[in-house]
């Protein structure tokens, strides 16, 4: 029986990454672009946040781990080992943590618990980028810059810049993420089910 779930658990990780790696691909394909210096507008977060309340934290934090690591074969940019750490495992391992308000409350999952760890896990993954901006591109950080190509921005140093710049994608990226994690929860909850081994019975 312990051994059926794990290769369950591990089919499920394995299929949920593909499918975070996939949507993090269509991401970098058509809004990658805007972004001259990394970053995309992205539901990749979604299926790792989907395991996290499905299997529990651990599953989601190796399934993020995962997507991480092989994410930076697609369109990585690696400047030394600690930036790749700070720019692709751990933020991608950190929305991993989107369950974590549901082990305070039995873990069950309600709106409020899966709203406030997709919006949790989210800003931990900003800010593991904001740390790799401020320490490994310090040097890329602009002045001012030209957003939409109407509004001049000024005064920006290396933490402002690294806050404005990661922001203008991972703020998007977190709303677009959650809304789609409440749709889904809302239509499909058997997509989060929490299983019961003791009792044989699921419970959402």
């Amino acid at each position: 029986m312990k051994k059926n779930r794990t290769v369950l658990v591990i089919a499920e990780i394995s299929i949920l990454a593909a499918f975070s790696l996939a949507l993090d691909y269509i991401a970098g394909l058509t809004t990658g672009s805007i972004y001259p210096n990394g970053g995309s507008i992205s539901i990749a977060m979604v299926p790792i946040m989907v395991i996290s309340f499905r299997r529990g934290i651990l599953a989601g934090l190796t399934t993020g781990l995962i997507v991480g690591i092989i994410q930076v074969m697609w369109n990585g940019h690696v400047l030394q080992f600690f930036q790749f750490i700070l720019d692709y495992p751990v933020p991608y391992t950190v929305v991993g943590l989107a369950s974590l308000f549901s082990y305070f409350n039995k873990r069950k999952i309600t709106s409020t618990t899966l709203i406030l760890g997709a919006i949790f896990a989210g800003f931990m993954r900003y800010l593991s980028h904001y740390l790799a901006g401020v320490i490994f591109w310090g040097e890329y950080a602009l002045e001012e810059f030209n957003l939409f190509g109407e509004v001049q921005l000024t005064g920006f140093n290396i933490y402002t810049w690294s806050v404005f710049y990661n922001g203008l994608y991972m703020i998007p990226t977190i709303i677009v993420s959650v809304v789609v994690l409440f749709v889904l929860f809302k239509y499909s909850k058997q997509l989060f089910v929490v299983e019961k081994y003791n009792q044989g019975t699921l419970e959402v």
